[in-house]
């Protein structure tokens, strides 16, 4: 069928305002950093956002300024790979995490290491600041979570109860409870006082993948196996929202500073960010990889890690070969 002339711009008009009401419009990154190509489970900003870190699985951590894009730092410590880094509230170190099963506390601006510690069978695969950034709270690919006390060096608690590895940890924002998501598809909230397990929510039917506190630490966002991404009531255990767009496993999700908004990271290489109170998506953000980069299943354009800046204006991404940083 032939659109005449006068319709097919009207057409075309509408279908692009449908487009930009959606949120789907061609978004590129602010910035690139380069990670020569290393998968990024973790990234993070500075407190003061001066800065950019990056976990890279096949080589160390990386520490960019986050507005010339230059690398400033490189934090070798981690012998099979770092699996999850980030800064302590206070912005003056940081602790990494890897495939060798270690933690490392680092002075951030030295580069200098500061303690190790060690007690997890296998990888560390994301570990949480206390509020106060006195303790941290680790998840491992045994099944376990241990809270560390980071000036003593010592193992404070450790909890036990997802049958399978703990893929994601976050710590509330007044550090009383831990929140644990697993391979089992369970969610364990924890109160860090006791160890007692406090609630355990089936969240997902395949993996929980990653999970955060909201800023007010009522609720919770979490992603899965299930390609969705959900928001609960932590004092109730219910299920507030599904929010559904993704057509692949949800491997990160971060609340805006705002608690207005979610992002989420997919295996199907978009980000999409979600309001809270609608549950529709604003945005939709396709990731793309370096033009030298060959990608016919688009593996490589997965998004592995998220991050808000701390003043919501910016997001961070890692894929499989780049960090990059945002303005949607």
């Amino acid at each position: 069928m032939t659109i005449p002339v006068f319709r097919r711009t009207c057409y075309f008009a509408a279908c692009a305002a449908l487009f930009a009401l959606a949120g789907c419009g061609h978004v590129s990154p602010e910035r690139v950093f380069s990670s020569n190509s290393d998968d990024t489970p973790s990234v993070s900003f500075s407190p003061d956002a001066r800065y950019v870190l990056a976990a890279c699985e096949y080589n160390d951590v990386r520490m960019w300024d986050s507005s010339s894009g230059k690398l400033v730092r490189t934090f070798s410590g981690h012998p099979g790979g770092a699996l999850w880094a980030g800064f302590a509230p206070d912005g003056k170190t940081m602790l990494s995490a890897g495939a060798d099963g270690k933690l490392v506390l680092w002075d951030a601006s030295a580069g200098t290491q500061l303690r190790s510690f060690e007690g997890h069978a296998g990888a560390v695969n994301c570990t949480a600041f206390s509020p106060d950034g006195k303790t941290a709270l680790s998840a491992g690919a045994d099944g376990k979570l241990i809270l560390w006390d980071l000036s003593a060096g010592a193992q404070l608690r450790a909890f036990s109860g997802h049958t399978g590895a703990v893929s994601s940890v976050a710590v509330s924002p007044d550090g009383k409870y831990g929140l644990s998501a697993g391979v089992d598809g369970k969610l364990i909230l924890w109160d860090l006082a006791t160890g007692s397990a406090v609630r355990t929510i089936a969240a997902h039917g395949i993996s929980a993948n990653c999970v955060v506190f909201s800023p007010d630490g009522k609720t919770a966002a979490s992603g899965g196996g299930d390609d969705e991404v959900k928001l609960w009531n932590l004092s109730t255990g219910a299920l507030l929202r599904a929010f559904d767009g993704h057509s692949d496993s949800v491997l990160a999700v971060a609340f805006s500073p705002d608690g207005g908004r979610i992002l989420s990271g997919s295996e199907d290489g978009t980000m999409r960010l979600w309001s809270i109170v609608s549950g529709k998506a604003l945005r939709v953000v396709k990731n793309s990889v370096p033009a030298e980069e060959t990608d016919p299943l688009g593996v490589k354009s997965k998004i592995l890690s998220l991050a808000f800046s701390p003043d919501g204006k910016y997001e961070l991404s890692g894929d499989t070969c780049n960090v990059k940083l945002w303005r949607f």
